[in-house]
């Protein structure tokens, strides 16, 4: 519910007016796409009909200070993460994850100018997996490592237009869209190539292992299994296409990490995996402690 009071008192009076209001729900389990925005089919209040059901999206009417709640399942043995937006910036967001049904609440208050919109999302294409980055940086800390983070100048192909609900157009590819005919980032590139020369240890989570695979042949990495077992390992196929980069893939549990001696890069399936948020952590320390050795 969105709402938005005028007066200086405590709580709702006689004197107080209610400019904008609504509460919907979804009718039926759903399952969401990475970045698809939550559209409530069933609205039970829409007051001057500043939610839009077939957007989801909220555009308030008045410059005020609005409320707003909201409340998720997973469907069973599942995980969610939704966030709540505010024009084209992320706010707070719920995470429900395993074992069985789980549920999770959200609740903020937005100082909105006239126009501004806010909606609900799932979102995954709006830059690093956060539970993955934060997992990384508790790791360093408890380590005491001395952390700089950097990150390319440029627009990201998957970046969302909230709003819209529609992809940024770019020029980059990527593994995603490419596969192993992928196209590094220059700058990332030159980075993991100079690590590598330098005989610098490298440690890649998720995804990111095919980075290496593509610029260091016949390295070895992990994202976990090459079998979906069941939707336990829904991205299984990228495997096939890091063995295509001339790579080898090993066969790893999300708690486990692989070190390729070698070439001194660790890697950890992390988010390959559909699972529980602490054994992503578990995986992520492991691969964080495996690099911090490699550097004494």
């Amino acid at each position: 519910m969105f709402k938005k009071i005028k007066g200086t008192g405590i709580g709702l009076s006689q004197h107080d007016k209610v400019f904008s209001a609504f509460a919907a729900s979804l009718t039926a389990s759903k399952t969401l796409g990475h970045g698809e925005i939550v559209k409530f089919d069933k609205v039970w209040t829409n007051v001057n009909n500043d939610y839009d059901p077939i957007t989801g999206v909220y555009t308030s009417p008045e410059p005020g200070v609005y409320q707003f709640s909201c409340s998720v399942m997973t469907q069973k043995d599942k995980q969610l993460r939704v966030y709540l937006w505010k024009n084209k910036k992320r706010t707070v967001a719920i995470y429900a994850g395993y074992p069985g049904y789980n549920t999770g609440t959200l609740n903020m208050i937005l100082d909105l100018a006239k126009g501004d919109k806010v909606l609900s999302g799932c979102g995954v294409y709006d830059g690093t997996e956060v539970h993955e980055a934060s997992a990384i940086l508790v790791h360093l800390s408890r380590n005491k490592a001395d952390v700089s983070m950097f990150a390319p100048d440029i627009e990201q192909m998957h970046a969302i237009d909230h709003t819209k609900g529609e992809p940024m157009p770019t020029n980059r590819s990527n593994f995603a869209v490419d596969g192993a005919n992928m196209k590094v980032n220059s700058d990332v590139e030159r980075i993991i190539q100079e690590f590598h020369k330098g005989n610098k240890p490298i440690g890649l989570c998720c995804i990111a292992p095919v980075l290496a695979a593509k610029l260091i042949h016949g390295c070895e990495v992990t994202v976990g299994s090459d079998q979906e077992e069941g939707g336990k390992w829904p991205y299984a196929g990228t495997a096939a296409a890091i063995t295509t980069m001339g790579a080898s893939h090993q066969k790893k549990d999300v708690t486990d990490v692989h070190v390729d001696e070698k070439n001194r890069i660790i890697t950890t399936p992390a988010y390959m995996c559909e699972t529980a948020l602490h054994e992503i952590f578990d995986g992520i320390g492991k691969m964080v402690t495996g690099v911090l050795k490699l550097t004494k």
